[in-house]
């Protein structure tokens, strides 16, 4: 199976929730439940490194950019609603740190 990797921002969670709706997606005990054709790494806002105090609790977490960040893998076609917010990041890939 061949997949095609996509990037996209949403307004917010509710724009993100109401795509998934339009496409088709089913909903497992009110999450969002794309077909075994989706994968969706759901990210949210974009922030940039965390700032701690000596205890290791965040004390800042600045936002880089605003909106609702999806990554996603689709093995045919990509649904019209996901079309509509499709984005390309100068740097597409998570980072753990």
């Amino acid at each position: 199976m061949s997949w095609t990797y996509t990037y996209h921002r949403f307004a917010n969670r509710a724009a993100f929730d109401a795509a998934c709706d339009a496409a088709g997606f089913e909903r497992v005990d009110g999450q969002i439940a794309p077909p075994e054709t989706v994968a969706l790494d759901v990210i949210g806002a974009l922030h940039d490194r965390a700032e701690f105090n000596a205890l290791g609790i965040v004390i800042k977490l600045p936002v880089l950019l605003t909106g609702f960040h999806v990554n996603a893998a689709w093995s045919g076609e990509v649904p019209a609603p996901f079309r509509a917010s499709r984005i390309s990041p100068a740097t597409p890939r998570r980072v753990f740190a």
